[in-house]
């Protein structure tokens, strides 16, 4: 390939982050002595206590408003020696039998240099790598002996990819180095070509690499790491910080719709407010009732890190039955709203629902507002996952609360969890706020799918985040025990995607759809590709003549960001850059389906009648 000097300056400038080998105290080249019984559990534990203790003295010791400004420079004074030395040596391992040359090529994710740089000997190599098309990773170089090499995080910034990992000998012409005890052990061991990929949990690809290193030993690190050790760009402040008066009130189900009503809101540690009062609308005496609190721990969060979420589960209610309530502390009440339960079965209802929220919550607020104010029959909202784009960062949930104020606090709201609620596999944020059912399988988390019942439908949930396979018989069971006439699946991930980089998800659709197709579910309904398609009735991949032989796929998208399609055989409907609401009305035997954009135009509609 042409010299890396040719697409270096695809990203000019830059000077990527390095990280060190474990040098002696005086500097010299020999390794440090790394104790047998550092475990990756241990070291693990010492890297994420030495980030946890420089984060809470930065809570500590920086002003709230100078958190979001916090520099590299400014975070790591903070830092003790010892801390310092782990974020130094503490982030990878491994040994080699001989002399050698490390090449660690760091991400072009930064432009500041880290402390350690000059501190343990790395020098620019200008041996270089572009990774995932247009990536150049910037490679820095030391000669190190025989033995352990220990390398530090790849940067305190958020956001910063780590770097990758080449070897080569120490002198030219010598014997490869043989790599052994690689930890954390799920790294990888590659050879260094075009075509393999860099990170051994992600797809990104090396794309081409500086002649003097392919072929040498490529360790494969991990992406999911990026924020392991972030500090600089951690801390964010909320535009909407909590109070002393209930806020972010949102309806959610955790029982039957007909009897039950789950209430949950926000308020500052401290306020009294965690009492719910509610009577019925057409008379009897108001009935008090004590939340479950409990305290919301984000400490990224500089300017209301501690919260108390609240949530009441309302049990014995009558179907179809609008109710009042209030939030208060037991003497004086806030404003009062109302919900209706769901009414007995065989009863029309209307219900909205919406892709992707994730970007541009502010217009998404105008959107789901304006469904509200011309749909206020509509029972309840179903958002198939991506409520927010950063689902492990509170100040973008109460981006979200705060642009549903006036729609979820009278019309619950039946979420699903796409892959932007989730972080690590985790998502807690989304379970936390959220009080659903937890009728799901044994030994998945509970909340994260479930299934519930309003009038004559059944609502399915999947999360497709998780493995397709443990959902099966849970979905085969749940359908196969419904006598409703309508049913509905939600996931985030289309089945059939018109993406042009055909973003189907192969797996789940051979879990899932013959499980669709042999219970007659009537729609299903999909966010993740931030555009509208809606398909033919379809049957093993073919186009069908009526919904009775196959369900309709529906993908659409609420917020602002938007991706490109194509056709496809199965696609009756499909358009691009328009943000919908779906409104679903069921009447018995018939359903009518229609999309609005938000000026209240019909992009689309039909009609399934049984």
């Amino acid at each position: 390939m042409a010299s890396t000097h040719a697409w270096r300056s695809l990203i000019p400038g830059t000077l990527a982050l390095a990280l060190l080998v474990a040098c002696s105290p005086d500097g010299g080249s020999a390794p440090q002595a790394v104790a047998p019984a550092a475990t990756q559990a241990v070291a693990e534990d010492a890297l994420a206590d030495a980030v946890a203790s420089l984060r809470a003295r930065i809570i500590e010791q920086v002003p709230a408003d100078e958190m979001e400004a916090l520099t590299p420079d400014q975070a790591i004074a903070l830092a003790t020696d010892e801390e310092r030395e782990i974020l130094s040596t503490g982030f990878l391992r491994f040994n080699v039998d001989a002399p050698a040359t490390v090449h660690v090529l760091l991400s072009p994710d930064s432009d500041i240099a880290p402390f350690w740089l000059a501190e343990r000997g790395f020098a620019p190599s200008g041996q270089d790598a572009l990774v995932d098309v247009e990536d150049d990773f910037r490679g820095w170089s030391k000669q190190v002996p025989a033995g352990e090499v220990a390398l530090g995080v790849p940067s305190i910034e958020m956001g910063v990819k780590p770097y990758i990992v080449v070897v080569a000998p120490a002198e030219a012409g010598s014997a490869q180095p043989a790599i052994s005890n690689p930890w954390p052990g799920t790294m990888g061991i590659a050879t260094a070509t075009t075509g393999v990929r860099v990170f051994t949990d992600d797809t990104d690809e090396l794309d081409g690499i500086d002649p003097a290193l392919e072929g040498l030993a490529l360790l494969q690190t991990l992406e999911k790491r990026e924020d392991e050790a972030g500090l600089v760009g951690y801390f964010r402040a909320t535009p909407y910080p909590s109070g002393a008066d209930a806020d972010h009130v949102v309806l959610t189900w955790s029982g039957d719709s007909t009897s039950t009503q789950s209430i949950q809101w926000r308020t500052a540690t401290g306020s009294a407010n965690a009492q719910l009062r509610y009577v019925a609308e057409d008379g009897g005496e108001p009935v008090v009732v004590e939340a479950n609190s409990v305290e919301l721990h984000t400490p990224d969060v500089a300017n209301d890190a501690r919260v108390m979420r609240h949530t009441v589960a309302l049990e014995g209610l009558e179907p179809g039955t609008t109710y009042r309530y209030a939030i208060g502390d037991g003497e004086h009440w806030g404003e009062e709203r109302d919900f209706t339960t769901a009414p007995p079965r065989g009863e029309a209802f209307t219900f909205i629902y919406m892709g992707d929220a994730q970007n541009g919550l502010d217009t998404w607020g105008q959107l789901v507002r304006g469904a509200r104010a011309e749909y206020p029959q509509a029972a309840f909202y179903v958002m198939a996952g991506d409520l927010v784009n950063w689902g492990e960062r509170r100040d973008d949930w109460d981006l979200f609360f705060e642009n549903a104020r006036g729609v979820f606090d009278t019309r619950p709201l039946v979420p699903v969890i796409g892959n932007h609620e989730v972080d690590q596999g985790r998502a807690e944020l989304y379970v936390d706020q959220f009080d659903l059912p937890r009728n799901g399988p044994d030994g998945i988390e509970p909340e994260r799918l479930y299934s519930m019942e309003y009038g004559d439908a059944l609502f399915v949930v999947l999360d497709s985040n998780l493995e397709p396979e443990p959902q099966v018989e849970w979905l085969d069971a749940t359908l196969g025990a419904s006598d409703a006439t309508w049913k509905f699946v939600v996931y985030h991930h289309p089945l059939y995607s018109p993406r042009p980089d055909d973003r189907g998800q192969p797996e789940q659709k051979a879990a899932w759809v013959p499980v669709f197709e042999k219970h007659g579910v009537d729609l299903v309904l999909q966010g993740d590709d931030h555009a509208y398609m809606r398909s033919h009735p379809l049957r093993g991949d073919e186009v069908v003549d009526s919904p009775a032989d196959g369900p309709i796929y529906i993908l659409s998208v609420a917020g602002t960001k938007m991706y490109e399609q194509e056709d496809a055989p199965w696609v009756a409907r499909r358009f691009t850059d328009i943000s919908t609401y779906q409104v679903i009305d069921i009447d018995g035997g018939r359903l009518e389906y229609t999309s609005y954009d938000v000026d209240g135009t019909v992009m689309d509609a039909f009609t399934i009648e049984k």
